[in-house]
């Protein structure tokens, strides 16, 4: 009986944990699509919901600073850019995302 409830809560446990990141994921693969289509207050509330749970991700971070700032929420986007400071952005994409929304925020949202 004890190994029949184990084996129940280990299948809980794990049946949360895949809907968990199969949730994390789409809510990841929205955010680009809405970073890429320009709606950038839906990619931010899409980042801001896994942001949490991955705070050293860089193209998490990076790209909420980028949508941060085009919704001109730039206290919030300093925090985003803070996570980043110190480590390489290796894909060209999201670092040329990143210079030309500090860019923009620099010269006031113009």
């Amino acid at each position: 009986i004890i190994f029949s409830a184990v084996m129940i809560l280990i299948s809980i446990t794990g049946y949360y944990n895949i809907n968990s990141r199969v949730a994390d994921k789409i809510s990841y693969e929205r955010a680009l699509r809405d970073i890429k289509e320009s709606r950038y207050s839906e990619a931010e509330s899409e980042f801001l919901k896994i942001a949490d749970k991955f705070p050293e991700n860089k193209f998490i971070n990076g790209y909420l600073f980028v949508a941060q700032v085009h919704t001109q929420k730039y206290e919030e986007a300093l925090k985003s850019y803070k996570k980043l400071e110190g480590k390489k952005i290796y894909n060209k994409e999201l670092a040329e995302e990143i210079n030309k929304a500090a860019d923009l925020m620099l010269n006031g949202g113009k």
